[in-house]
C-alpha cells in the first residue's frame, strides 16, 4: 500500500509530465497542480520562465534581482504521517548549471504545515546539478523529533511539502523525470547507520 504523500506527489508530477506549456512564471504561480516556484519579492526578485516539453517534467530558465532571501521549486505532497525511521525517497533525472557553467549541490526540505506555523525538515541529501544529464537517488531517514515526525496532526496528518532550494543566480534546470516513494521504518531501509545517539532522537 503507498503512503498517501507518495500517491498523492506522483499524482501531481504524471499530470506535470503530461502537460504541455511554456511561459513567464510569477511568485507562487502553478505550473502544474501542486507544483510551483517561489520566491522573496521584498529584498530582490526573479524573472523565470518555464517550458514542458513532451515526455518531460519542466525546464527553468531563471535570472535573479537584488538578494531574494529563498528561491524555490515546490512540490505538494498532500496529508501524511510520517514515523521516526520512515525513510523518504526522491528519484530524479536532471541536468543544468549556473552562469558560467558552475556546478551546485541544491538543498532541499520538508515543510509541514499542522494548522499552526509551518515547519522545515532538511533533508539529509542534496540534489547534485551539473551540466550533465543524469539519474540519482536520495534518501532521508526520518529522525525522533523531527517536524515531518510530528504526530500531533490529526486523522490525516500534517500537510507537507517538497521544498528544493535553487541558487539565487542566472540558472537553467531541466528536470527530465522525478518520482517520489516512503518506505516504512520496518522494512529497515536507512539513509544512515543506526546509532544510541539517532534512535533515542
Amino acid at each position: 500500500m503507498q503512503h498517501p504523500c507518495e500517491e498523492f506527489a506522483n499524482a501531481a508530477l504524471a499530470a506535470l509530465r503530461a502537460h504541455q506549456g511554456a511561459g513567464p512564471l510569477e511568485s507562487n504561480a502553478r505550473i502544474g497542480h501542486g507544483v510551483h516556484v517561489s520566491w522573496d519579492t521584498e529584498q530582490g526578485g526573479a524573472t523565470l520562465a518555464y517550458e514542458s516539453p513532451p515526455g518531460q517534467l519542466v525546464a527553468l530558465k531563471v535570472a535573479v534581482t537584488g538578494t531574494p532571501r529563498w528561491l524555490t521549486l515546490n512540490l505538494d505532497l498532500g496529508h501524511g504521517h510520517f514515523a521516526a525511521g520512515d525513510t523518504f525517497g526522491i528519484v530524479a533525472e536532471l541536468e543544468g548549471e549556473l552562469e558560467g557553467g558552475a556546478e551546485d549541490r541544491l538543498a532541499m526540505f520538508i515543510r509541514s504545515f499542522d494548522g499552526t506555523t509551518p515547519r522545515d525538515t532538511p533533508l539529509t541529501e542534496e540534489l547534485p546539478l551539473s551540466p550533465a544529464r543524469r539519474i540519482v537517488t536520495l534518501l532521508h531517514t526520518v529522525g525522533q523529533g523531527e517536524a515531518m515526525a510530528d504526530g500531533k496532526a490529526g486523522a490525516t496528518g500534517a500537510y507537507h511539502m517538497l521544498g528544493i532550494t535553487l541558487p539565487r543566480c542566472a540558472l537553467r534546470l531541466r528536470l527530465h523525470d522525478l518520482s517520489i516513494f516512503v518506505l516504512p521504518a520496518s522494512r529497515g531501509l536507512r539513509a544512515h547507520p543506526m546509532t544510541l545517539g539517532n534512535s533515542a532522537g
